[in-house]
């Protein structure tokens, strides 16, 4: 497990750009593609916060994230996301 903590880190890094990201892609023309792209996102930062990141860390329950099902669900959102938008 301590192979993948960093693994996690990088993931849970990955929230505060993702929320720019949001708000960027609703502040321009928007096609199907772009709204799609924004419905995939929010999804996406929903599952961060059924993560709750912070709570657990707070309450030192921290390596509950290895084993968390929200954990795996963003891991695998981000890959639909990856091969949609690389095509």
């Amino acid at each position: 497990s301590l192979i993948l903590i960093p693994l996690v880190d990088v993931i849970i890094k990955q929230e505060e750009p993702l929320i720019d990201l949001i708000e960027l892609l609703k502040g321009v023309d928007q096609d199907d593609y772009i709204k799609t792209l924004i419905k995939d996102l929010e999804g996406l930062k929903a599952e961060y916060k059924k993560l709750n990141v912070q709570k657990l860390m707070d309450e030192g329950r921290g390596s509950e994230l290895l084993k968390d099902e929200a954990l795996d669900n963003i891991t695998n959102q981000m890959g639909k996301i990856r091969d949609d938008v690389t095509g």
